[in-house]
């Protein structure tokens, strides 16, 4: 396998890791809010990735992941209006604070296969 550096600046890229945890009374309403938060995300500038995902062993446990360009992107984010909403509309769908860590990446790489997949390994 070799690895290749990513191309972007990894001195400035964030990262974000949240843990949240709905109650089971009201899974859709929350996983409807996270699908339209992550979709209004995207398009954001400097958003490199965000993805929602519930996890197995409980699914009102969720697991957001977001990528940014840099602290100015993040922050933009933040203040956005559409931000705003979405966590003023979590009220009363979560059962306890959600937790949320920020990281600045230090460097990135990317595993690449140093030959053809073996269609029986593909997912």
């Amino acid at each position: 396998m070799r690895v290749t550096p990513q191309s972007r600046d990894p001195a400035s890229v964030k990262l974000v890791i949240a843990d949240m945890y709905g109650g089971a009374g009201l899974r859709s309403e929350l996983r409807a809010l996270l699908t339209d938060a992550e979709r209004r995300a995207t398009r954001h500038d400097g958003c490199i990735r965000y993805m929602v995902a519930a996890s197995i062993a409980d699914p009102d446990r969720y697991l957001v992941v977001q990528e940014w360009r840099d602290d100015v992107a993040l922050e933009a984010h933040y203040a956005s209006p559409e931000f705003q909403r979405f966590q003023f509309a979590l009220h009363g769908l979560l059962v306890r604070w959600s937790e949320a860590t920020i990281h600045t990446v230090g460097a990135t790489v990317r595993p690449v296969a140093s030959g053809p997949i073996d269609p029986r390994d593909a997912d």
